[in-house]
Order: C-alpha cells, then sequence, then structure tokens
C-alpha cells in the first residue's frame, strides 16, 4: 500500500522519466534556466510539504504516531445500497456510450473517413451539441463500475460485473475509434491502484493471481505498444512523411537531435522503420515534458496567466456557453509559443496561477494525501477518487492528466458517484437504524458474513 502514496508516486514517475532519458537514442537542445529549474522544484517541493503537513496534522490530531488517519468517516454499506448505486451509474453509463457511440457515427460521420487517424486530421468540427456534451459528461461513469466491482464484489453479482467490464470494453473501443491513448494510460492506472487498495492490507503476494495480474498488465503495455505503431505509422502516410522525414521533422519541431544510428536503422526495411519510429516517438511523448516546461517559462507572458482555464477548460467552456467571459480553445492555443505539446503537470499550472501555483501545489498535496489515507482505510468517497489521483501524480512527468484524456470529466464522475456511496450509506442506514436500532444494517457484507 505504502507504493501508491503520493511522495512514493511523485518520485515515482520523476525515477522513470531519468531512467528513459538514461535510454533515449535522443537529445534535446533546450537547455533550462536557473529560474525555470528552481520554479520546477519549489512546485514538486510545495506539492510534498503539502503531503507532510497532512501527516502532520494527522499525528496532532489522532494522536498516530505513524500519521494514519484511524478515525476516517468511513461509510459502510449493506448490499441493498451497494446495487441500487451500481444499477444507477451503470444506467448513466450505458447512456452516455449510446449517445458518444450516435454522436461519433451518426452525427459525426465517422465510418465516411477511411481510419482514425483519417477522421483526427479531417474532421475539424468543435465537439458540440446537446448531444456531445451530455454524452461527455455521462460516459465516463463506464469507468466507476469495475472500481466498485473490485471493492463491493461479495455485494455485487457476476452479472452485474460482467456489466460493469462490458461498460469499459466499450469506453475503451470509443477511445480507440478515436485514436485516443492518454486516456487509455489514465484507465489502466486507475485499474491498478483500485486493485492495490482493494486487495488484503494493500499488498500482492507471489501467488497465482499476482502473476496473471502482472501479465495482464505486461500484455496492455504491448498491445499499448502495437496500438501506437498502428497510428503513428498510418499518420506519418496521410501527411506525407516517409519514416526517416519524420524523425527530420521531429528533429526540427521538437528541439531533438536524434542518434546517426537510429537514422540508419529507420531505412533498412519498413518493420525496422516502423518500430524505429514508434520506440523514439513514445520516449519522446514520455521524455519532452520537462523541457517543454523550461521553453514555457522562458516564453509565457505572464499577463496571459489563464487562472484555471488551462487546466480546467471543460468549466471554462460550460461558463463560456452561459455568458460568462472566459477562455476560448483557441485563445488557449494561441498565447502558447509551441501548442500541442505536453508541459508536464506543472507546466499548465504555471499557465493558470503562475508562483500562486506553489500554493495551489501545496493544496493539492494536502488533498492527495488525506484521499490516500482516507482510501486506505475504506472510504467509499476516496476509495474511488484516490485511483484518479494516483494517476495524474504517476503521469506528472509527463502530462497535466487533469488537462487530457479527458481527466475532467472523469473526476466528476468519482465525485458524483463516490457522493452518491457515502449519501446513500449515511442515510439509509441511519434511517434502518432507527426502525431496527439492533440491527447491524451499517455493517459491511463481508462482516455480516
Amino acid at each position: 500500500m505504502k507504493h501508491l502514496a503520493p511522495r512514493r508516486l511523485l518520485v515515482y514517475s520523476f525515477l522513470w522519466w531519468v531512467i528513459l532519458t538514461l535510454l533515449a537514442p535522443f537529445s534535446y537542445d533546450i537547455k533550462p534556466s536557473v529560474q525555470a529549474t528552481v520554479l520546477l522544484v519549489l512546485y514538486a517541493g510545495l506539492f510534498i510539504a503539502g503531503t507532510s503537513v497532512y501527516d502532520l496534522y494527522a499525528r496532532l490530531h489522532r494522536g498516530d504516531r505513524r500519521g494514519s488517519d484511524d478515525s476516517a468517516d468511513v461509510t459502510h454499506l449493506s448490499d441493498r445500497a451497494v446495487q441500487t448505486v451500481y444499477w444507477a451509474l451503470a444506467g448513466l453509463a450505458i447512456a452516455g456510450l449510446a449517445l458518444r457511440f450516435y454522436d461519433l457515427v451518426v452525427v459525426k460521420n465517422y465510418f465516411a473517413f477511411e481510419s482514425s487517424t483519417d477522421f483526427k486530421l479531417n474532421y475539424d468540427a468543435a465537439d458540440v451539441g446537446s448531444v456531445s456534451i451530455v454524452s461527455a459528461l455521462l460516459m465516463p461513469f463506464a469507468m466507476v463500475l469495475p472500481l466498485m466491482g473490485r471493492y463491493y464484489k461479495d455485494a455485487l453479482s457476476r452479472f452485474q460485473r460482467l456489466t460493469g467490464w462490458l461498460c469499459v470494453i466499450g469506453l475503451t473501443v470509443y477511445f480507440v475509434m478515436r485514436g485516443g491513448r492518454t486516456s487509455l494510460t489514465l484507465m489502466l492506472v486507475m485499474f491498478i491502484a483500485a486493485a492495490v487498495l482493494a486487495s488484503k492490507q494493500g499488498k500482492f503476494r507471489l501467488s497465482r493471481r499476482t502473476w496473471l495480474i502482472g501479465g495482464a498488465v505486461g500484455t496492455a503495455g504491448a498491445l499499448f505498444f502495437v496500438y501506437s505503431l498502428s497510428i503513428l505509422v498510418e499518420r506519418l502516410d496521410r501527411m506525407g512523411f516517409s519514416v526517416v522525414s519524420g524523425l527530420d521533422y521531429m528533429e526540427t519541431e521538437h528541439h531533438l537531435k536524434i542518434d546517426d544510428a537510429v537514422m540508419n536503422r529507420a531505412e533498412r526495411s519498413d518493420l525496422a522503420a516502423g518500430l524505429t519510429y514508434t520506440v523514439v516517438s513514445l520516449e519522446h511523448y514520455f521524455l519532452h515534458g520537462y523541457h517543454q516546461f523550461f521553453l514555457l517559462r522562458e516564453t509565457f507572458e505572464p499577463a496571459n496567466r489563464t487562472w484555471g482555464a488551462a487546466q480546467f477548460y471543460p468549466a471554462a467552456k460550460f461558463l463560456g456557453a452561459v455568458g460568462f467571459k472566459t477562455w476560448t480553445a483557441d485563445e488557449l492555443q494561441d498565447i502558447l509559443q509551441e501548442p500541442a505539446v505536453y508541459y508536464t503537470f506543472f507546466g499548465p499550472v504555471y499557465m493558470d496561477f503562475g508562483y500562486w501555483g506553489l500554493f495551489y501545489c501545496f493544496v493539492l498535496g494536502l488533498m492527495a494525501q488525506m484521499s490516500f489515507k482516507r482510501a486506505t482505510k475504506g472510504d467509499a468517497l476516496h476509495r474511488l477518487v484516490y485511483p484518479y489521483a494516483a494517476a495524474v501524480i504517476l503521469h506528472s512527468s509527463y502530462l497535466n492528466m487533469i488537462q487530457s484524456g479527458y481527466g475532467l470529466y472523469f473526476l466528476l464522475a468519482l465525485l458524483v458517484s463516490g457522493l452518491a456511496l457515502r449519501i446513500i450509506g449515511l442515510y439509509g442506514n441511519a434511517f434502518r437504524a432507527a426502525q431496527e436500532p439492533n440491527a447491524s444494517w451499517g455493517a459491511p457484507a463481508i462482516a455480516r458474513k
């Protein structure tokens, strides 16, 4: 369980970046300034400070030397409460998926395009309209179902859990049809985090189940590579590039210096070219964020500070739709010297808040540590929310997952679902306890058996 702690995840994210940097067959010509480096360290340091302050608060307030929040308000749920919430969320998820596929296939005429890459490159209409908006809000509830199935498997039937997995498969198919990848990695990390939280004492033992989970993760990684290979090679072809010219373009546009051996390998055969380009692209995908942050710090005008619109753009879009003056998507791109790249988690923080982002990171650290502690104690809300927080932190060296991969929509669905569980648990158990004071209505299913 300790490996899921926010501080550790932040360190693991950076260590993976360091390892990939050492293995990468290319280098960047962006040189970090002292100011940019100090700001980045302060952002991360204030986040860690926030987690430590929460631990200190827990020790002082709870009297626990280890800082664990043993008296966290854990909501125990009856089987009926779990099933009621589960079916309600399943209804929202199924409706969202149906509307989302209708929007993609009928409204956007997806199958008139030759492939997901063709659709992504040539469909330039804004993602607006009532169907698109409603489905974007409802579809992420599909992700909640397998998490609940993991936590409350004794309260749910096999049919119910199967329904959840079918919804997730539908969600995955949608993201694949759209050519997305960040949403898939977000979902994968959430699954792993939830599996750890749901396991006994938060530990995996070297059992057959552990090996099956490891094999599933490895298989997912291999499929992700093959999926990326097909998308990247087709994208090059659609844009009229060969692999070699594509690598040259990456050097010019993304401040890279690719090793000569890589260029030579790309000329050997079509297979070698595709594999080489995919490896370089994926490593660049993971590595360029810090370098782009350094460039952002030197080129971004403080007067263009966006006050939350960069990370929370769906909220800004909603405010704009109801008449408030806010940032548009085009305006957010126009204030960047290099749009459509990642700036780590902290780049959008700098765009939104500048040096006020130090306080923002501190508060995020407090909230992340609180959510982690409460999730480990079985709190219904935080067991849903913290896997998302874990995914955001683990991706922090590469991109801001609040901003990317439908992240904010996932967070909204998880918050609504967790609050529903908490409310129905608290009020339902209180009502039944008043009716039958001696009954153990609040005990979880596993404790009653």
